[in-house]
């Protein structure tokens, strides 16, 4: 019977050898099958003026404050709705220039997701909470050991409220002030300068997260919603770049310059001055439609 089943079958199985070795490595396909995340909740920025950036943002921008603003009783940190991902500013003396340190990502659900970073070989931290109250918790976050130093992730799973509900109303409130002067609408990348020493861990943690690149030539890495992440080669004193859709080039590069913002102007983006935002680096960007956005990676 073995017999006449390798008969039968063996003439396909090595057209099924020839096409596996074509085919995505086994951990990446199954990686992206299985998604453990789902988007990025918000990034944490470290500065040395914090004050001076929310004000930049939340006033002269006019991006809705979700948390902590300077002179509330939480004062930790101050979280700033910028589309549908959120600038978590973090105080720190002496930091020279603002640069993207985290990503704090969104599970799809947290005990399922610290099981299957185990599986792909993660080093978990012991789970961390924040309670406001007595005996209720408002957040768990689970950190990873990552064999490099520079921008590494964490999970973190909000228990008070509705992760997505809570970004959809802060989304809804920058479209109801039209973007703010600039015309802001979302962050579609995140550009993270990485040392040559260190790409190699750091993408191979990216991918272990999210599976295979969606552009190996640039290293970008894409969750199932919200921006993606794009590890890029190069060393200090080199800028943490946000890439922003505007709904207007016109209109963004008219205000940013009676807001003395710009920096340079190009036909297809405008880049807003490092000097005036901390050290981070703003592109600007017309407006991209939400499936499709493979035009990132040629910016």
């Amino acid at each position: 019977m073995e017999q006449s089943r390798v008969r039968t079958f063996g003439w396909w199985s090595w057209l099924f050898v020839l096409a596996s070795a074509f085919a995505d490595p086994p951990e990446a396909s199954a990686q992206q099958a299985a998604a453990i995340v789902t988007r990025i909740d918000h990034v944490m920025i470290v500065t040395a003026n914090r004050n001076g950036l929310v004000a930049l943002f939340a006033d002269t921008l006019q991006l809705p404050v979700v948390w902590g603003r300077p002179g509330s009783d939480f004062t930790a940190t101050t979280g700033i709705a910028l589309g549908d991902v959120n600038l978590e500013f973090v105080p720190r003396t002496g930091a020279a220039r603002a640069l993207v340190t985290r990503f704090a990502m969104q599970p799809a659900d947290l005990p399922t997701a610290c099981d299957e970073l185990l599986r792909r070989g993660f080093d978990l931290i012991e789970p961390a909470s924040c309670t406001e109250d007595p005996g209720q918790r408002r957040w768990t976050a689970v950190t990873i050991r990552h064999p490099f130093r520079g921008a590494g992730f964490f999970l973190i799973q909000y228990l008070n409220f509705d992760m997505d509900l809570r970004r959809t109303r802060f989304e809804q409130a920058l479209e109801a002030r039209q973007g703010g002067p600039l015309g802001l609408r979302r962050v579609l990348e995140f550009r993270i300068t990485v040392s040559t020493e260190e790409m190699e861990a750091m993408t191979g943690s990216w991918r272990r997260l999210l599976g295979t690149p969606v552009s190996t030539q640039t290293r970008r890495f894409a969750p199932q919603a919200g921006p993606s992440v794009v590890l890029m080669t190069g060393g200090p004193p080199a800028p943490s770049t946000l890439v922003v859709e505007v709904e207007s080039l016109v209109r963004a590069e008219k205000t940013a310059r009676s807001l003395r913002l710009l920096h340079a102007v190009s036909t297809d983006s405008l880049v807003l001055d490092p000097a005036r935002f901390g050290g981070l680096q703003l592109i600007l960007v017309p407006r991209w439609p939400r499936a499709g956005d493979a035009a990132r990676s040629q910016l």
